[in-house]
Order: C-alpha cells, then structure tokens, then sequence
C-alpha cells in the first residue's frame, strides 16, 4: 500500500476525563489523502452522552459540561456511524494509545478494534524531529503555522490531518535527507515498522531520563503502551521508596498506611527477617501497637 494518494481517517475523541472509568463525549472523523489532492473534510461528528459525570478539569478544558450532553445520542447509538465513516481507511490518532483505549473500553465489540500499532501516529514523528519542544498537538501545530480551534473532536482531528503531511515529511528529511516519506518508507508497512521502533525508543529514553533525575523515588514507571504492545520487557523501573512521616505520638519515623476495616496503620523499619522484603512492621510506642 504505497503512501503516496493513501486515503486516511483522522479520528479523535473528547471525553469525560482522563481514568479508566471515562467515557467518550464527543466523535469525529476527517477524511485525507496523503499528498493533500483534496483539502480534509469532516466525514463524521457527533457529541455523546456518557453514562458518568464530566470531570471539572475535562469541562474546563472543553467547555462541555452534563447539560450539554443531557440530549446526545449514547456511543451504542453513534458507534455504527462512526464505523461507516472510518470504512476501510486506516486510522489516525494524535497519541494513538489513549484514542485506541477509550475506543475499546466502549466498542460494542472490543476484539474489533485494530491495533494502535497499525494506526499512523503524528505524535511519534513530533518527538523524533522536536525531542526538546512541546509535543502538545497544539504546539506541534503552531510551529507549522497551522491554527485551528483546539480541545474539541473536530479541530484537534482537523488539526492533525493538517499536521499529517508536513510532518512525515520532516522526519523523511530528519532521518535520511530525502524529502519525501515516499522515497523513505515506500508503503504503509515499513512506516508502521518504523513507527512501532521509534516509540519503542522514547519510551525507554523518557524512563531513563526519569530515573536519572530520581522520579523513581517518587513515582511508579510511567505508561508504556508501545512496549505492551511489541511485547517488550518495560524499561527498568525500581519501585518507588516509600515516604515516610513522623509519629504524632512519639515523633519517630513510621510510614502511614490503612489497614484492614479502614484503620489507621504505622508502620516501622525493622532488621526483623520475619517482616519480609519490605522491612517494615508495625510501630509501637512503648508496649502499645499502633
């Protein structure tokens, strides 16, 4: 499938938030072939009444609040037409992982969702050839003066079909100096197989620099969905060191923690073998547990 005239399907979804729990609010699908013969058109869009509340951040964002919703179809009533818009295209997300997670979590039929793998994502090219600018789809746009209505399905989907070209481009030229992602790649699959490689990489780049600067110590092993789906052992991650407080009672070091029922737990270090890896038992003032 050569990419040269390749016909695409820019998707982007908005939502509740940004957990595991959230749900689509709003759809849309853009039409484009690569090499731009014919500017991009919105083939699909629609809003979406979830079954939860909207986050205060994501309304913020947004500027879509429950009213707003209160009278939109539910995803069972749209995901058909949002099917028929993609058709056989491939698909195109702007940070494909979160897009392809929030799709699947809600498809009727999860199993048919394709593999973010095999969608194109302009995010991973932003990184490659702009390591140390800002990868938001906002920024990435702005830099190739490209300027559309952001944090709503339609213009961030317009705005990536618009970033598409320009982009490949880029990192045609980045990579082997030629100026075109035809002569580069040649087809859709050695750009998939590119694609897969480098997010690969930036994953483990981004822990690495993490670990450098200590993060570990402060928090757990960020996403790292490329891996996942190659199938990679994730980066190295230790776990992060526990942060410990002072007893209210005694002043010493303890750990809080909550126990069984709800309770409140301390906790102590301890040479003790029988407190297992973690080191740790229960503190005492005195003779009293805690």
């Amino acid at each position: 499938m050569s990419l040269a005239g390749l016909e695409l399907a820019v998707i982007d979804f908005e939502a509740t938030g940004l957990e595991d729990h959230d749900q689509i609010i709003e759809v849309a699908v853009i039409h484009v072939e690569l090499g731009y013969k014919a500017f991009p058109r919105v083939a699909f869009y629609s809003r979406v009444k979830p079954s939860v509340p909207m986050s205060e951040g994501a309304s913020k964002i947004t500027g879509i609040t429950d009213s707003h919703l209160a009278e939109a179809p539910t995803w069972d009533e749209v995901e058909t037409g949002f099917w028929e818009a993609v058709g056989e295209r491939n698909l195109v997300a702007y940070n494909a992982p979160f897009d392809h997670a929030l799709l699947k979590r809600q498809s009727g039929d999860p199993d048919s969702v394709p593999d973010f793998a095999d969608w194109v994502d302009p995010l991973v090219m932003v990184k490659v050839v702009g390591r140390y600018e800002s990868h938001s789809l906002v920024s990435a746009c702005q830099r190739r003066g490209i300027t559309f209505p952001p944090h709503g399905a339609v213009g961030d989907a317009m705005g990536t079909a618009l970033l598409l070209e320009p982009v490949m481009r880029e990192t045609a030229k980045h990579l082997t100096e030629v100026p075109s992602p035809s002569q580069l790649w040649g087809s859709l699959e050695p750009y998939l197989k590119w694609q897969q490689e480098a997010a690969v990489k930036d994953e483990a780049q981004f822990c690495a620099y993490l670990l450098k600067k200590g993060a570990a110590r402060r928090r757990a092993r960020p996403d790292c969905p490329w891996h996942e789906a190659s199938k990679l052992e994730l980066p190295h991650w230790p776990e992060p060191e526990p942060v410990f407080g002072r007893c209210l009672r005694c002043g010493s070091q303890v750990l809080y923690d909550i126990g069984e029922g709800g309770a409140l737990l301390l906790l102590e270090k301890t040479d003790d073998p029988a407190a297992g890896d973690q080191g740790l038992a229960p503190h005492t003032c005195g003779d009293e547990a805690l």
